[in-house]
C-alpha cells in the first residue's frame, strides 16, 4: 500500500493544515494534562514542516462528549508543543471563525499556530457520528471545512489513531486539498498495525507448547478496535482474553480510584469468547463470567 508522505510535498511558503492527535488525559480536578505522550509523537511532523518554511496550522481535538471532563481548550497543548519544538506556537481561541481565519492569513513562513479544540463543533463528536451519518459531500459542506479549506494549500493527516472516525476534520479536507500522511506518528502506527496483523515470524505457541494450553491476551484501550489484530496470530490460541481499562491520572488502578474505568461492556465479553478458535471443553456461561471478572 502506497501512502503519500508529507516529506514528499513542497511546503515552502505554503499554508499547511495538519490534523494531529494530541488528545491527552486530563486531571478531572485541575484540568491539566497528566500525560503528553501523544504530543511527543506529533512533534516530528510539525518540526519538519516548520523547518521547511511551511506556514503550519494545527487542527486537533481534546476529549469528547463521552469523556466530558477531558473536553477542554487546547491552550495548554500549545505551550507544551512550543517547549518540545523549541519554537513559538501561537494559539487562538477559535477554530474556523473570523478570528481563526485572520490569524491563519497573518502567518509567515515557519510559524506555527494551534487552533482551539475542533470538537466545539457537533459534527466532530462521537455522539454525533453515532446518530447522524454524514456523507463525505455533506462533511465537505460543514462550517469547519467551508471556512478553512479555502485558506490552505495542503492538508496533512498525522492523526492515524483517529483514522477510524468519520468526522469532517478526518475525511473532508482530502476531497478539496492535495493531501498526505506523515513520516512520523501515522506511518509508525500503520507499520505497527500491519506487522501485528501478519503471522508472527516465531512459532506461536512457543516450541513444545501445545495449543490447547495457550492463551492469547490483548489489552487495547478500545476493545472493539482490536478485533482485526486478534483475528491474526490470536486465532491460533486455544483461548483469547481481551479487555480494556483506562489508566487514571495518578497512574494507579483500583476500586478506590474514581477515574479507573475498566471496560465490562458486552463487546468485551463477546470478544473473549469469539477469539479462541478451539475453546477448552466445557467452557460455557461460567467462563464468560470469569472473563467479566478478568476484564475488571
Amino acid at each position: 500500500m502506497s501512502i503519500p508522505s508529507s516529506g514528499d510535498l513542497d511546503v515552502a511558503g505554503k499554508r499547511v493544515l495538519v490534523r494531529v492527535d494530541i488528545n491527552s488525559p486530563i486531571d478531572p480536578d485541575t484540568k491539566r494534562i497528566v500525560d503528553d505522550a501523544r504530543i511527543d509523537k506529533s512533534v516530528p511532523t510539525i518540526r519538519d514542516l516548520a523547518e521547511r518554511s511551511a506556514r503550519v496550522v494545527i487542527l486537533a481535538h481534546q476529549g469528547d462528549a463521552l469523556d466530558y471532563h477531558n473536553l477542554i481548550p487546547t491552550e495548554e497543548h500549545a505551550g507544551k508543543l512550543a517547549a518540545k519544538l523549541g519554537r513559538p506556537v501561537q494559539w487562538v481561541d477559535d477554530v474556523a471563525g473570523p478570528e481563526a481565519r485572520r490569524r491563519i492569513e497573518a502567518l509567515v513562513d515557519g510559524e506555527v499556530l494551534l487552533l482551539d479544540n475542533v470538537r466545539i463543533y457537533g459534527e466532530e463528536l462521537t455522539t454525533f457520528e453515532r446518530d447522524v451519518e454524514l456523507t463525505p459531500e455533506q462533511m465537505a459542506d460543514t462550517y469547519l471545512v467551508r471556512n478553512l479549506a479555502p485558506l490552505f494549500d495542503l492538508y496533512v493527516n498525522d492523526a492515524f489513531a483517529t483514522a477510524h472516525r468519520a468526522a469532517p476534520s478526518m475525511i473532508a479536507f482530502q476531497r478539496l486539498l492535495p493531501s498526505a500522511g506523515t513520516t512520523s506518528a501515522s506511518m509508525w502506527t500503520l507499520r505497527s498495525n500491519a506487522s501485528a496483523t501478519r503471522r508472527p515470524t516465531v512459532d506461536f505457541p512457543p516450541p513444545g507448547g501445545p495449543v490447547s494450553n495457550t492463551i492469547g491476551i490483548v489489552g487495547p484501550a478500545a476493545i472493539v478496535r482490536s478485533q482485526p489484530v486478534l483475528r491474526g496470530p490470536a486465532e491460533d490460541a486455544a483461548q483469547g482474553l481481551a479487555g480494556s481499562c483506562r489508566r487514571s491520572p495518578s497512574g494507579r488502578l483500583g476500586a478506590g480510584d474514581r477515574d479507573a474505568t475498566p471496560s465490562t461492556n458486552s463487546m468485551s465479553l463477546r470478544t473473549t469468547v469469539r477469539v479462541g478458535r478451539r475453546p477448552r471443553p466445557g467452557a460455557t456461561g461460567r467462563s464468560r463470567r470469569a472473563g467479566t471478572r478478568a476484564s475488571t
